[in-house]
């Protein structure tokens, strides 16, 4: 299941988005969530290290889409305690989500 979500990331990335863009971390961000998702099956920890990596990579992302909407460091800095707190993106399912919203607008 994540080979196809995998897949479907990749598809709609081919379909609305020009591969030079700042797009790429989120591409590289899925590919380490399906990393993750095939290593927790043998090791917790080493599952567990890709999905940290891949929130890092989310975390980013998002703030590269503030940056592009011309909002401010100012304007969002206040979120960045709590996004660390929280793990970043609390679960898969919700990067899921962030990419899904971001791929349909």
């Amino acid at each position: 299941m994540a080979t196809m979500y995998l897949i479907l990331s990749f598809v709609g990335f081919s379909l609305r988005h020009e591969v030079g863009s700042y797009y790429i971390i989120l591409i590289g961000a899925l590919i380490l969530v399906w990393l993750g998702d095939i290593f927790l099956v043998f090791d917790l920890g080493r599952g567990g290290d890709f999905f940290t990596a891949a929130n890092i990579c989310f975390f980013i992302y998002g703030i590269s889409v503030l940056y592009d909407n011309s909002y401010t460091f100012s304007s969002f800095w206040w979120v960045t305690p709590y996004c660390v707190k929280f793990g970043i993106i609390k679960s898969e399912f919700e990067s899921l989500l962030f990419f899904c919203y971001n791929l349909c607008r």
